[in-house]
């Protein structure tokens, strides 16, 4: 009985630590409605998270290398993109192939970089 006990409580702390670790952001795919190749960073100007995305954008690609939208200035491009959350990166390729990203995830700029 003990050992049962145990098992199942293994079991348990192996789905708790499952659930809550940190995962890596995968990007998903849609449509980019019109947007031109390159990097965008959508924000919002009382956005703590949007800041760090953006330092770790211009670092890796430098201060031109994308473009910040922000949802004061352009409320409209972001229910056309369906950006609900920020901050949220979107890249679309040159082939008008586009991949949104939750905030900045660990990784995007690797590809990205010359």
């Amino acid at each position: 009985m003990r050992l049962l006990v145990v098992a199942g409580a293994l079991v348990l702390v192996g789905l708790l630590v499952f659930l809550i670790r940190p995962r890596r952001r995968r990007g998903h795919p849609f449509d980019g409605a019109g947007l031109q190749p390159g990097v965008y960073l959508f924000t919002s100007t009382t956005c703590a998270d949007c800041m760090t995305a953006k330092a770790r954008l211009a670092e890796g690609l430098g201060p031109s290398g994308f473009v910040e939208i922000e949802w004061e200035r352009d409320p409209d491009l972001f229910t056309r993109v369906g950006i609900g959350l920020v901050p949220c990166t979107v890249v679309v390729a040159s082939d008008g192939a586009s991949t949104r990203y939750p905030g900045l995830p660990d990784g995007l700029l690797d590809p990205l970089s010359p």
